[in-house]
């Protein structure tokens, strides 16, 4: 007496495993979920398009504790190639603070989700000249944290 395919043992296991499987695809968020590590392939630059200097900015937030923080990477996630720079609007001073929330009073900046591989200090000698300052401000900031480093920035008034 021979047994048809569907009541072979073997193939009966082998629906059951097969069952198992798809559904641990499901529970686990899809097939996508389950393949992202082994179809990942990172996306060159697209230097033909420019970004906005704050792109990316906003994935930075805060870590819960300060004691278990991790470092930086030692190459940044949030390069994004070339950025747009313009000069036809003069930033506000309340502008470049609201974009930049983590930047403390006196130009201090810290990672919020790691600890800086690198401390900067950087020195601005000023004199008359607010307009050129609100412009070096609004788009060193972010060119600073993109980096991921620890710097703040001293202005330096020069008087005759």
């Amino acid at each position: 007496m021979s047994l048809s395919r569907v009541e072979n043992p073997c193939f009966l296991l082998f629906l059951v495993i097969f069952q198992a499987i798809f559904i641990l695809i499901l529970y686990r968020g899809g097939a996508s979920s389950v393949f992202r590590g082994f179809l990942d392939v990172p996306q060159p630059l697209d230097y033909s398009k420019t970004e906005d200097v704050y792109t990316n900015l906003s994935l930075f937030v805060r870590a819960p504790d300060k004691e278990t923080m991790p470092y930086c990477t030692p190459h940044s996630p949030i390069f994004v190639g070339p950025l747009t720079i313009t000069f036809n609007t003069l930033p506000t001073e309340r502008t470049i603070i609201s974009k930049n929330p983590y930047v403390q009073l006196g130009g201090l900046y810290s990672p919020p989700h790691c600890l800086a591989r690198y401390k900067t200090a950087i020195i601005v000698p000023h004199r008359n000249r607010e307009k050129q300052l609100r412009h070096l401000l609004y788009y060193l900031h972010p060119f600073l944290q993109r980096q991921q480093l620890q710097y703040r920035i001293y202005l330096i008034h020069q008087v005759n």
